[in-house]
């Protein structure tokens, strides 16, 4: 194989990678607008729409730098995100609360930094390297917030304050 081939190879292995992030974060997006929806305190309604709007944005970034490796960027979710929507709207059927909205989000989130992890190992362009770190490290910020709401919530059911 030609250094070239190699190149184009690892190319469109670089571009698969990307549209698989472009897929979770328009899954993370629409799932934060269904977990807004489902939400009962105006804060976290805020919360929510905030993190979609970054997934969003999230998304039009590693749009951009797939079309820049001449590839044709993803443009929607998948339907593990599908099917984890569905999930959420279920469950909080079942088990009303912002309790519910906020775990299902976490476990969205922790799926989203395992993925970011298996692109974060490989060689990467400096400059995906930096996006990818920087959105790794925001998708973790904000899973730990929620992580941080869901036990402090929780800590408040048990002691009736809810």
């Amino acid at each position: 194989m030609t250094t070239e081939e190699r190149r184009a190879r690892d190319t469109r292995a670089l571009i698969m990678d990307l549209n698989e992030l472009i897929a979770l974060c328009h899954n993370g997006e629409k799932g934060y607008l269904v977990a807004c929806a489902r939400a009962d305190a105006p804060l976290l309604r805020a919360l929510l729409a905030s993190y979609a709007e970054q997934r969003a944005a999230f998304a039009t970034v590693l749009q951009a730098q797939v079309v820049a490796l001449g590839g044709t960027a993803e443009t929607t979710g998948d339907l593990a995100g599908a099917v984890h929507r569905l999930w959420i709207r279920i469950k909080h059927l079942v088990q009303p609360g912002d309790a519910t909205v906020i775990a299902e989000c976490v476990v969205g989130d922790t799926a989203a930094l395992e993925a970011y992890e298996q692109v974060r190992e490989k060689a990467l362009p400096r400059a995906v390297q930096g996006i990818i770190e920087a959105q790794y490290t925001a998708i973790r910020a904000a899973r730990d917030r929620l992580r941080a709401l869901h036990r402090a919530h929780r800590l408040q059911a048990r002691n009736g304050q809810l």
